[in-house]
């Protein structure tokens, strides 16, 4: 088993099933399935992670307010889960890596890249972990 697997989270069962179940209903609203989703989430953020061996995308749920988190299904509310685990687990790397939170681009502009800690999901940001790029000419 490398270290980058030792690392990773490891889910219960019942998690397993949970995240399948997410998983599917991501699969169905993308698909433009709207009723894949409850009313309480208005949209899906992603979370893309920048590596080597290329980029993950996990998708979670955007909602109103934070109250409407509490009405989710079980489902729901572990893909949010699961996205804020992510982002814990490179923020504990260190390495460099940084977690952005970034705003689609408007009328008036591209919005800044803003550092966040956990996953917000009633903005409507997608969060990039990057790291640094070591290398190039001196």
């Amino acid at each position: 088993m490398s270290s980058r697997s030792a690392q990773q989270t490891q889910l219960t069962e019942t998690e397993v099933t949970l995240r399948a179940q997410w998983e599917e209903r991501v699969r169905r609203y993308r698909a433009g399935d709207a009723t894949a989703m409850p009313p309480e989430v208005v949209g899906l953020g992603d979370l893309r992670v920048f590596g080597r061996a290329g980029d993950a995308v996990l998708a979670f749920p955007r909602v109103r307010t934070l109250g409407d988190l509490e009405l989710l299904p079980p489902d729901v509310q572990l893909g949010l889960a699961l996205a804020n685990r992510t982002v814990e687990a490179h923020r504990r790397q260190g390495n460099g890596r940084m977690v952005y939170a970034t705003a689609p681009a408007t009328a008036r502009g591209i919005p800044e890249p803003q550092l966040v800690a956990t996953i917000d999901p009633t903005q409507h940001a997608d969060v990039l972990i990057v790291a640094p790029i070591a290398g190039g000419t001196q």
